[in-house]
């Protein structure tokens, strides 16, 4: 049988690195949103 202690820490790994990468992810959207806003301002 595996170590759980050692698979669980695998997966509390991937986890933190999705959500970096969601939070990444988000702040990237937004950017995007705040640049379309300011770029139709200026239409």
């Amino acid at each position: 049988m595996w170590s759980f202690g050692g698979h669980f820490a695998d997966h509390m790994y991937f986890f933190d690195h999705m959500w970096s990468f969601l939070v990444a992810f988000d702040h990237t959207k937004n950017v995007v949103i705040l640049l379309n806003a300011y770029l139709l301002g200026f239409e």
